[in-house]
């Protein structure tokens, strides 16, 4: 019986989003109740589905972790070794609210990154490069 529930498989390509706005990024923390990476500090994005276009993707993960809209967004790094696609963020619309995964969200200054506690290297370096491919300057 078919009761109309679809569930998508999750493909092994990750979208990740640098929100920009007035030179901070956005980043979420992670919940304490999710299995992996707890309170870390990370990007809004995720798995895309089986199928599913990269960009597609990456709107649908902004909006299910921020209920943010997305625009105007540039791919500049991809991670070919992990299928990690890192794309610039210039315009979102909406209130921002978490989803269950993060516990909380800040706007960062580009000259906290390289200190900033609780992130990951891989994401630090990942952000300081965008953000300089996006032709950001860090201080």
């Amino acid at each position: 019986m078919n009761i109309g529930i679809s569930i998508k498989k999750d493909s092994t390509k990750v979208a990740k989003a640098i929100i920009v706005k007035d030179n901070k990024i956005l980043l979420l923390k992670r919940s304490s109740k999710v299995e992996k990476h707890k309170g870390e500090w990370d990007l809004p994005g995720g798995h895309t589905h089986v199928g599913e276009r990269l960009l597609n993707g990456l709107k649908r993960e902004i909006f299910e972790e921020t209920n943010l809209a997305s625009s105007g967004e540039k791919l500049v790094h991809k991670d070919k070794i992990k299928d990690h696609h890192f794309f610039l963020v210039k315009e979102t619309k909406g209130v921002l609210s978490l989803s269950s995964e993060h516990d909380s969200h800040a706007f960062v200054e580009f000259s906290r990154i390289p200190y900033l506690q609780n992130l990951t290297n891989y994401y630090r370096n990942v952000i300081l490069k965008c953000l300089k491919l996006g032709g950001y300057e860090i201080e």
